[in-house]
C-alpha cells in the first residue's frame, strides 16, 4: 500500500489504520483525531470488532447495511438514522454477542 508522507508516496511505510473504518493514516495524531470523530465509531461497529467481523468495503457514500448510494456523506449519516436494515443487523449482532 502507498502512503503519502511529506508530499511523497512511499511503499516502505506501513500505514496506521482507523480501527473503525480502516482509513489509512501516516501519523498517529491524525489517526487518533479521526477515530474520535469517525462515523463508524458506534455500537454496531464495536460489536463487529468484538466478534472479529471485518469492516465491509463499500462505495464512498453507500449505506453499508442496505447498499443504498447517497450523494453526500451528510446524506448517508442522516440515512443511517432511518435505515431499517441497520436495526435488523444490530439485532442480529446482539443475538450472537
Amino acid at each position: 500500500m502507498y502512503v503519502k508522507i511529506m508530499g511523497c508516496w512511499d511503499t516502505d511505510i506501513e500505514p496506521m489504520m482507523c480501527i473503525y473504518c480502516n482509513k489509512p493514516f501516516s501519523r498517529k495524531d491524525g489517526k487518533a483525531r479521526h477515530e474520535n470523530i469517525c462515523n463508524e465509531n458506534n455500537g454496531i461497529r464495536q460489536m463487529e470488532i468484538d466478534l472479529g467481523i471485518e469492516y465491509p468495503e463499500v462505495q464512498k457514500f453507500e449505506c453499508r447495511y442496505c447498499n443504498k448510494v447517497l450523494s453526500t456523506a451528510s446524506h448517508r449519516k442522516r440515512h443511517y438514522n432511518i435505515c431499517k436494515k441497520q436495526e435488523e443487523y444490530r439485532h442480529l449482532l446482539l443475538f450472537f454477542c
